[in-house]
């Protein structure tokens, strides 16, 4: 299915290129070998996988938490370090590590796709991000499977997989940081985008378009062999719109095999056609949302739309992961046109957390699955807000800082600091990191202070490897 029903999502898409109380270390004195993944559920080439089915990875070695991000395929980079299909949300992943950090569970919110096969890649040879051992190792071979879910796919919008998209768009985008109207947004000026994605079958080899009332041709820029992309920004909307105003804008494909080129036209209306400017209306009941509960969130409505025009929402995590966009029919997650609100699913949001979230109205001017054939073109004039969400509760508890790891007097030893003054904790060691393999060494109760000497009398030089944590019992 091709995401086409929100033409910001696209071009989002393409430009996103790049705990709780426990906590755990890892100290050893011997040379360790480079993590590996021992397995993965669901098992590499499962079906009828429940779509309520968790996702669960482990590692012989614990490993870093935070590089654990998620990304899909269907991005020119692969910016995160387990890379999924396009049929996934890297967003909607909910990562949970066990206390040795070696067993990764990793929660899908709502229900993965039905009917779908999922592919997942651990750091693969495109990531910016790789996912490591907690000393810096990484798996010395890239780890893949695939499963099938139950059910029959869902495709709400009915295109093919097989169809290129064409598309063109011009947003302003704008901020909102109070109960206040929105402001423009300063780093997200207004712009024109216009996308190109080749179909399966005669891929696009070159693109162009025409303004009105101009013979010249405006080349669309080859992004590295993804597709044909040209993104132009101003400083406010109206050199926009003097720069590329209302009337017939032409486009040239040009074609791998005849026919070739394609060619075909989209009538941009006049300025006036732009939606109103999203608001929230209840923007401070917004910055203390209760993640148990569901949240109703209100805004001011897309006033004079009609049939084709859109709302969308969607809410990104700090690392820009989205972790809800609606509408979804798969879901389902339902936003009409004619909505004045939208109720956020209760446990969609994490606790003491942050989110940026975007609502956008746009008057849609054309929409075609046969002009050109094999395409799904789009073209729309958008206004968006950007405004925050923010969540209570969580407890933010600080990583230890271990330092004077090493042998003294015989006993292998370490300072334990960034510790909470008064709070009693345990230091174990364990040499399998298989569960109910952890020993007691001592408990330690920090009357004042925050660090504190650790030594382990009932090691050796030649004890062996020993992997060492401090927890909060």
């Amino acid at each position: 299915m091709k995401p086409i029903s929100s033409p910001f999502s696209q071009i989002n898409r393409i430009a996103a290129l790049a705990a709780g109380l426990f906590f755990a270390l890892a100290t050893a004195w011997q040379a360790r070998a480079q993590p590996s993944l021992i397995s993965a559920q669901p098992g590499d080439g499962a079906t009828q996988v429940p779509l309520t089915a968790s996702v669960v990875f482990i590692f012989d070695t614990p490993m870093e938490p935070l590089l654990a991000i998620h990304a899909t395929d269907t991005a020119p980079f692969a910016a995160g370090s387990i890379l999924w299909t396009g049929n996934i949300n890297p967003g909607s992943f909910q990562n949970t590590w066990n206390a040795e950090n070696t067993i990764l569970t990793c929660d899908y919110t709502g229900n993965l796709p039905p009917g779908a096969v999922i592919t997942w890649k651990i750091n693969p040879s495109n990531a910016l991000i790789k996912l490591g051992a907690e000393e810096d190792q990484f798996p010395a071979n890239p780890a893949s499977g695939t499963f099938t879910t139950v059910g029959e796919a869902c495709d709400p919008d009915g295109i093919p997989d097989a169809y290129g998209t064409v598309g063109l768009f011009k947003s302003v985008t704008y901020l909102q940081t109070s109960a206040a109207a929105p402001v423009l947004k300063s780093d997200e000026l207004p712009g024109l985008s216009v996308i190109v994605l080749s179909p399966d079958v005669n891929a696009v080899t070159g693109a162009s378009f025409t303004k009105p009332g101009s013979a010249t041709q405006i080349t669309i820029t080859n992004l590295l062999g993804f597709g044909f992309i040209n993104a132009e920004e101003f400083t406010t909307q109206a050199p926009l719109d003097a720069a590329y105003p209302n009337g017939t804008y032409s486009f040239t494909l040009n074609r791998a095999t005849p026919p070739s080129p394609s060619a075909f036209s989209m009538p941009m209306p006049a300025a006036s056609s732009y939606p109103l400017t999203p608001q929230i209306t209840n923007f401070l009941l917004g910055q203390a949302i209760d993640p148990t509960q569901a949240f109703v969130l209100s805004f001011n409505g897309f006033t004079g739309s009609t049939g084709a025009d859109f709302i969308q929402l969607t809410i990104a995590d700090s690392l820009g992961n989205t972790v809800l966009s609606a509408p979804d029919l798969c879901l389902p997650l339902v936003l009409l046109r004619t909505a004045t609100s939208f109720t956020i699913p209760a446990n969609t949001l994490q606790a003491g957390k942050t989110y940026t979230a975007r609502l956008s109205y746009s008057r849609s001017f054309y929409s075609s699955t046969t002009s050109p054939p094999s395409f799904a073109s789009n073209g729309a004039l958008t206004r968006q807000t950007v405004f925050a969400l923010a969540t209570t509760g969580g407890v933010v508890v600080p990583p230890p800082q271990i330092s004077g790891a090493g042998f003294q007097g015989g006993f292998f030893g370490f300072t334990a600091g960034n510790l909470v003054a008064g709070t009693t904790y345990n230091v174990e060691y364990s040499t399998t990191l298989l569960p109910n393999s952890w020993n007691l060494i001592q408990p330690i109760t920090l009357p004042s202070g925050t660090s504190t000497p650790i030594v382990d009398v009932t090691s050796n030089p030649t004890t062996g490897q020993r992997f060492y944590r401090v927890i909060k019992p």
